[in-house]
This record gives C-alpha cells, structure tokens and sequence, in this order.
C-alpha cells in the first residue's frame, strides 16, 4: 500500500492547525438507516461551514447493520478489519483506528480479500490534508478469475456543522472530496467504475453520513456504453443494538425516466442479478451490479415508454418510462 500526505495550496498554516477528525468510535453494535434522494450539491471551503440538507426528501431507505468483526462467520479471513458492515446479507470488512481502510467482503459465494487494502482517510484528519493510495484484490466470480486493481485520492476542503432531515444534526462536520477509479479485468474483458464524490464525515461514525456523488460505470464484458448517474445519500437515523424496521431493498432514479436517459437502480445491498421486465412480463435487460457497488447503472436507449418492474435483491420496483 502506498500513501501520499499533501497540503492543499489554498489552504494556509492556521487554519491547518484548527480542529482534526481524530479516529471515530467503532460503530459496532449500530443500525443505520440511509436515504437516497435527488443529487445535491455539497459545497464550501474552509472554516466555518453551515450545511443544512434538512429539507431533503429521501426516494428510498435502506439499513446498514455493524457488528465487531472477530464475531463474524468471517472474521478470521479478514484479521486486520475492526468491524463489518452488513447491507442485507453482503458483509464488507473495514478498520478506523488509524485510518478508514477497506479489506474486502463477502457476496453470496464471492469472497474478495484485499492483497493491497484501499485506505481512502487515516487519522486524524486535519482541513488541507490530502491522501492518495492504491489497491488490489483477485477473485473467482463464477468460474472467471477477476483482477481488480484501483486508485483512491480524498481531501479535506473544509469543515462546519451539518443539518440532516428528521432532526439529525452534527456541530463538526468534514467536507472530504473523494475520487475512486476501479478496473475488473477478465479474460472476457474489463469493467470499469469511476466514482467522485463529496462526502461529510463527522468524529461520531467512520462512515460518512451525506455524499453527493457521481458514478461512471462501463462494462465492455456485455458491451454496455459508459453510463453516468448523479445521486445524494445521507443518514436518516441511527439505532443503537437494536434492528430498524426493514425497508424496500430497491430503488430507481429518476423515476420516471426519460427514454434515452441513464437510469440507476439502487440495492439495498448489491445484488446477484437484477431483471427489468414491461407490463408484458418480457424480459427488456438483465443489468449487472459490480461488487461492492449498490448502485447499477443502466442504458435506457430504445425503451418504449410505459410501465416497467425491476426485480432483483428480493423486490419488485415499479419504473415509469415517458
């Protein structure tokens, strides 16, 4: 693994020696409850921030459960990861004492262990810093051999405090600019996802808990064209040791969508196989959703407009196309 600290040009000596987000609290033992709603532009620089996203209004909700990773059925094949995070059945293995580092994670019978961890922030945090790094894993995916290797830079823009919708707020909050780039390669050929984002990250919770992101994603193993979907995710609620009411596992944005227009299809979890039928029940595609991504991203070019369902991660979303 290799790292780089740099210090933004823009930002001078006193402010870089204002607050630090030092290493979070493990959130083992929580459930949180996400929402995904129209793109919002997070914005700002410097100290002093004042965000308030309490009137956003979420178009779906999904949990994200955390335990103590040596609990795990899976503990022993991830020893360094601090805790894991479970979205309806997909185990991925993290740690954030020292740094917020991903070690890889389990779907259905795909295990991918990092040989080379991707760590996107290490602690503490302070406003200027810059973190760069890259990583790699290789696994087996249905009988096909996938070497993934990738590339993470984040900085930290600026800081203040953050309004969420239903009453959530955070007195500190750290705007970090995050851009991930991933290649699957195969024998088959090679799928690619890029993703940018701008993320706040609060000392309570190592997960951010708002990102405004932008997902590019081309897979020339079925030939599918580069796509590109905008979105916003935050925090809706937290529980402490005790499940939150399951909620719809699927999502489709924008809904209704425009022939012609990308659409992105959110899982609770990321799912093995997702369908798109029309109202005839025939079959229109079968998108397929890169590991470790909830979100698909698919070519609506051709389709009529109508009424369409999309099944998959154990839902059914109803899809209006005009």
């Amino acid at each position: 693994m290799t790292r780089s600290f740099l210090a933004l040009a823009f930002v001078t000596a006193s402010l870089t020696l204002s607050a630090q987000l030092v290493s979070p609290p493990s959130p083992a033992g929580h459930t949180h409850n996400r929402a995904i709603g129209a793109w919002t532009a997070l914005e700002g620089s410097g100290g002093g921030q004042v965000w308030d996203f309490s009137s956003l209004t979420p178009q779906q909700t999904f949990q994200q459960v955390f335990t103590d990773a040596s609990a795990s059925f899976y503990g022993k094949t991830f020893p360094f990861a601090e805790w894991e995070l479970d979205e309806a059945g997909v185990k991925l293995y993290y740690q954030s004492m020292d740094s917020m580092t991903y070690h890889g994670g389990v779907q259905g019978d795909i295990i991918i262990q990092y040989s080379n961890p991707q760590t996107t922030l290490t602690y503490p945090l302070e406003l200027g810093d810059a973190i760069s790094d890259t990583f790699a894993a290789s696994y087996e995916a249905t009988g096909v051999t996938v070497n993934r290797s990738g590339t993470s830079q984040a900085s930290c823009e600026a800081t203040g405090s953050v309004a969420l919708p239903g009453g959530l707020t955070f007195g500190e909050a750290y705007l970090v600019h995050v851009e991930e780039s991933i290649v699957d390669s195969t024998v088959l050929g090679n799928f690619y996802l890029d993703q940018a984002g701008d993320y706040l990250f609060v000392p309570e919770w190592p997960m951010p808990i708002f990102g405004a992101i932008t997902i590019v994603s081309e897979d020339q193993i079925t030939g599918t064209a580069p796509q590109t979907t905008t979105l916003s995710l935050w925090t809706s609620s937290i529980t402490l040791d005790v499940a939150a009411p399951e909620t719809s596992s699927l999502a489709a944005y924008p809904n209704p969508v425009q022939s012609g227009q990308p659409l992105t299809i959110a899982a609770a979890h990321a799912p093995a196989a997702l369908t798109v039928r029309d109202a005839s029940g025939r079959i229109i595609a079968r998108p397929q959703s890169a590991f470790r991504s909830a979100f698909t991203v698919v070519s609506t070019d051709g389709w009529a407009p109508g009424l369409y369902f999309i099944e998959g991660a154990g839902s059914t979303q109803r899809l209006l196309v005009q």
